[in-house]
């Protein structure tokens, strides 16, 4: 072997470690602030509520907020293992996060159903105005957490892929932060509509995935192109146009 070569060979060894361990800041980073905006968000009406005048939840919101938040946490703790190197014990806990996803989608039908169930028809003139008020709250969050759904399904059966897995596990976890986001437009400091809030915040953490790929890996990787077009264009479906429609309100009078 050349000097020339064994001097690039030992540069390009150089830089995988710098460009592997640049990759998993960037999701731990991505994990913590996800963490974050939930704490933030929710801190008034649950991790905070005794500071604030706020209604008492039921218990079936309590056990809902506590598995979304041990999710996050999850989460943090899994991108910390891999950026550590841990690959064995980030992988042993992988089993545990598939049981925490099945139960994050079965509290959160279940929160979506009792939300619909809040439809109360009156025979008024106003009755058709809540009716889609109510379809728009509970076809955004089914889009929600069908997108959470999908994208951690594909992430298990990527699992042995870890640009694909890595990414899809953080689409899963910024599926679920429009909640979050809305809330923290509430706050009376922030001096922005809730709609408007929710949808540049949402849509500055699906851009940090592209830019991170541009920036960082050069070129983007195929999860991080159709991953976030996905996910918010399936959002101005269910969200915006559906709950407008007499199928869209239909499932509201079915839960009913």
């Amino acid at each position: 072997m050349s000097e020339h070569t064994a001097n690039a060979t030992t540069a390009s060894q150089q830089l995988e470690p710098t460009y592997a361990n640049t990759r998993g800041r960037f999701f731990v980073w991505m994990a913590g602030l996800l963490l974050v905006i939930n704490l933030v968000g929710f801190a008034p009406n649950f991790f905070l509520k005794g500071f604030f005048d706020t209604p008492e939840l039921p218990l079936r919101t309590q056990i809902h907020g506590s598995i979304f938040t041990a999710w996050f946490v999850f989460f943090l703790a899994q991108t910390t293992l891999i950026a550590r190197r841990n690959v064995s014990l980030h992988r042993r806990m992988g089993v545990a996060g598939a049981v925490l996803a099945f139960v994050m989608v079965t509290t959160g039908l279940m929160m979506i159903y009792f939300r619909a169930l809040e439809y109360i028809p009156t025979g008024s003139d106003d009755d058709l105005l809540h009716l889609r008020g109510t379809a728009a709250i509970v076809w955004g969050n089914l889009h929600l957490l069908a997108g959470f759904s999908v994208f951690v399904t594909l992430a298990i059966y990527f699992r042995k892929q870890a640009d694909a897995h890595k990414r899809l596990m953080l689409l899963a976890c910024i599926s679920m932060m429009p909640q979050s986001l809305a809330r923290i437009a509430r706050f009376p400091a922030i001096d922005m509509d809730e709609a408007l809030f929710m949808t540049v915040g949402f849509l500055a953490l699906l851009f940090s995935l592209v830019l991170h790929d541009k920036i960082v890996r050069k070129q983007l990787h195929p999860v991080s192109i159709w991953g976030p077009i996905l996910l918010f264009g399936a959002g101005l479906f269910l969200g915006l146009f559906v709950p407008t429609t007499k199928i869209g309100q239909s499932l509201i009078l079915l839960l009913i």
